[in-house]
């Protein structure tokens, strides 16, 4: 503008300048909010989102094992109910197979009696559930729910059992999949499981331990050695060097998928009753699963994982030796 008021240009150039720093301004406190949350520090809405999905899941999850009881408990009467033994160290476990409605349909339920009583293997079984929906779904958890049945192994007399959805008929133990299903595996699939494993400090995720499909779909079950539950542990079949262990590069937290980062700042920035309330927990066991979760944010998974496995007695899962 060749014949502008100097004046003016200058209120101009002023302006220009003061926007660009109120700019740059904003551009370092967001930059500062994000190093913030990436550090942990959330805030309550914000850690409210995250631990707060996979609650929605878990309660559909209860609900179609409770209707599958009803069917159960309706042909158990009229002694239509095949038993199947699955044996099981830490809990006696029995497949039922039963058909019921109208369409005769065929269901299955597993029944399972922790040495630790049904209610601990129920709310073992929902933190892990809830976890692995937080995690973004790539790994499959059974419903679970306690419930007094009768079953010809207690002579018929009701008794509390932890009653689970069966895995899909397709499933196999990983410790019997062949080396071509074990490969289809997904990373994504084998991170969440490493992380949820480390969470709660499972102590026997044996390849027994895990079902997978031919097309390398992943359901997790034996939810009971959980939280320190056992005095020696197997090294989780997902951690790295194991059968279904990740090979991603995980030396820092920024390594991790999205919803990964997502749980662990929500957990390193809740209080102890937060995640107590979240997973039905008690306060030494959140505590725990925080002190956790902080070694993945400061060191990444694999150091994560490698110091905390320092601490354990461990022992070699030679099923696939």
């Amino acid at each position: 503008m060749p014949n502008e008021n100097p004046m003016k240009s200058l209120t101009r150039s002023i302006s220009a300048n003061a926007w660009c720093q109120q700019l740059a301004a904003a551009v370092l406190v967001f930059g500062l909010f994000g190093a913030l949350a990436s550090a942990g520090n959330l805030s309550a809405p914000q850690r409210a989102v995250i631990l707060g999905r996979g609650a929605d899941a878990l309660q559909k999850s209860k609900q179609r094992v409770e209707k599958r009881k009803d069917v159960y408990a309706q042909q158990a009467k009229r002694r239509d109910v095949s038993f199947l033994s699955l044996g099981g160290a830490a809990a006696s476990t029995t497949m039922a197979r039963f058909k019921g409605g109208a369409d005769g349909k065929r269901y299955r339920l597993v029944l399972r009696q922790p040495r630790r009583g049904a209610a601990w293997g129920v709310a073992a079984n929902d933190t892990i559930l809830l976890l692995a929906e937080q995690l973004g779904g790539h790994v499959q958890v059974p419903g679970a729910i306690v419930a007094d049945v009768a079953t010809p192994a207690s002579q018929d007399v009701a008794q509390p059992y932890m009653l689970m959805s069966a895995v899909s008929s397709d499933a196999m133990s990983a410790d019997k999949a062949s080396s071509r299903w074990l490969g289809r595996v997904s990373e994504n699939t084998r991170i969440s499981a490493a992380v949820i494993d480390l969470l709660v400090d499972h102590h026997d995720r044996k390849l027994s331990n895990v079902m997978v499909t031919e097309q390398g779909e992943v359901s997790l079950v034996d939810p009971d050695s959980v939280f320190g539950a056992k005095s020696s542990a197997y090294r989780s079949s997902f951690f790295p060097g194991e059968r279904l262990g990740y090979s991603s590069q995980m030396t820092s937290a920024k390594d991790l998928p999205w919803q990964a980062r997502d749980l662990i700042d929500a957990l390193t920035s809740a209080t102890v009753a937060e995640i107590q309330g979240t997973y039905g927990i008690s306060a030494e066991q959140a505590l725990g699963m925080q002190q956790r979760a902080k070694l993945v944010q400061d060191h990444g998974l694999t150091s994560a994982i490698a110091r905390h496995v320092a601490t354990l007695k461990t022992k070699r899962d030679t099923s696939r030796d």
